[in-house]
């Protein structure tokens, strides 16, 4: 009998511990712009354009996410222990290719691998995969922040003679 209710609980779990998904900047409160800010990930005037985060809980996007704004990508986490706690980010025109991993088994998160060089990388976490609409949303979003920023700027260049 308790087996027959530990099944359902537990994937009820799992599915709630990663059921945040997709955020635009006008879903941020204020509490969560201040702690990506204090991570030194985000840049006076600098506005987040597409967040994900898949670590659950109550206030998942204070522990864990992944992010894009006009100018960079980055991820963070924060842990219990200030040594397991990682921050890694990348200026837009700096990146060379992003590779998502989209379908990866269970326990794996779904991923977005940033390529910054040949041996210069970092995973971008998100949670959904290939058919997810936030996940799709998100990483279609990127790209065309990354299209932009790589674009040629004119207008401010000196002209040589």
């Amino acid at each position: 009998m308790l087996a027959a209710w530990i099944a359902p609980v537990v994937l009820l779990m799992v599915v709630s511990a990663c059921a945040d998904g997709e955020r635009s900047r006008n879903e941020l409160s204020q509490q969560e712009l201040d702690n990506i800010r204090s991570l030194g990930l985000l840049d006076s005037g600098e506005v987040i354009l597409g967040l994900h985060s898949n670590a659950g809980g109550r206030d998942p996007v204070l522990n864990a996410g992944g992010f894009y704004t006009d100018r960079r990508v980055a991820r963070y986490w924060i842990d219990k222990d200030p040594e397991e706690s990682s921050t890694k980010s990348a200026w837009l025109a700096e990146v060379d290719t992003f590779i998502p991993h989209f379908n990866n088994p269970w326990p794996a998160s779904s991923s977005i691998q940033v390529r910054t060089g040949p041996h210069s990388w970092f995973n971008l976490y998100v949670n959904g995969d290939a058919n997810d609409v936030s996940t799709t949303t998100f990483y279609s979003g990127l790209l065309e922040e990354w299209t932009k920023a790589r674009e040629p700027r004119t207008g401010n260049a000196e002209t040589l003679h």
